[in-house]
Order: structure tokens, then sequence, then C-alpha cells
């Protein structure tokens, strides 16, 4: 299935509606009209660092912020702009997931959003979306607070065209 494009924001997104992929969709709403910041279009792009609303918890250690790296990664303490097509753990002991690990060029196209979010929809979705994950002696997840990124029709770095992926994941 074809996800279809976004709409654009101008210099006013909030204006408009957030765009909501299809119903039943995997992915949680994105683009200017969501709310969402951008990486630069460029090969090895990524976030300035960003201040997180509330500490986020990995392997034990508490991180008060984080970058989002256009070739898939979300870093904690340093960005990782470069792609390195080697198994995890990376030299340097970089913490960072990495929901979508690929060698990204977005100057041809795709876009790299990011944003925060304490919107009551998304925090009720993301709770459902948890809750197969918790074993029934576990509490029930009730987030306060959601980062969402989403790589959307991004390009490959040496594309001669702009062929992209489909719709992306979060």
């Amino acid at each position: 299935m074809r996800v279809p494009d976004p709409p654009r924001g101008g210099p006013n997104p909030p204006a408009m509606a957030p765009w909501w992929p299809p119903l039943g969709g995997l992915l949680y709403p994105f683009g200017p009209a969501a709310g969402d910041e951008a990486t630069p279009r460029e090969d090895d792009g990524m976030s300035p660092e960003i201040q997180l609303w509330q500490p986020f918890s990995f392997y034990g250690r508490s991180h008060h912020s984080l970058y989002v790296n256009n070739n898939g990664v979300v870093s904690f303490g340093t960005g990782v702009p470069e792609f390195t097509p080697e198994p995890f753990p990376l030299p340097g002991h970089r913490p960072f997931v990495a929901p979508y690990w690929a060698d990204v060029d977005t100057r041809l196209g795709g876009d790299v959003f990011y944003r925060q979010s304490q919107e009551p929809e998304l925090l009720a979705r993301l709770a459902r979306d948890l809750t197969p994950a918790v074993t029934s002696s576990e509490p029930t997840p009730k987030p306060t607070w959601a980062f969402v990124a989403t790589w959307y029709r991004v390009s490959f770095f040496g594309a001669a065209s702009k062929k992209v992926g489909g719709g992306g994941p979060q």
C-alpha cells in the first residue's frame, strides 16, 4: 500500500489539520501540519540537540536531550551523522536507537520529521500500542509524553533519481 504524501505546510502549519495515515495504518500522525520539525535536506544531516520535556531512560541512564539523524538513528549525548555499515554497537559506545538505520540522503527527496507531544489522542493510541508488550502482572502503560520521528519517503545515498522508499517507519 502506498502512503499518500502529507500536505506541505506554509509558514503557519498549525492552521492546517494534522496529517493522519490511513485508518489502521502503523504510522502516527506526522508532517508540518502535525507540528513536526524536519532535519536539513542533506546527506548525513541531523537535527540540532533537542531538549526533552521529560527525561528518557535508556539502558539505565537518564537522558535529557537527543538528536534525530537522517541515517535512521535517534542518538543520545552526541549526533551520529555518518552511516557506518558495521554491526552494533558502533565504535565509541554512542547510545542510540536505530529505527531506520540506512545510508540516507534527503537532497533528492523525502523528509525526516520529529516532534515531542503530549496530545491526549496520541498518548491514548500509544498506550494501546504498548499494552501488548507488558505482562498481566505489570501496570498498564500510561504514557505522559511521546517523541515521534518519521523517515518519510527518504532517498538513499548515491541515488541518481528521486527513487525513495515507501511509507517509511517511525
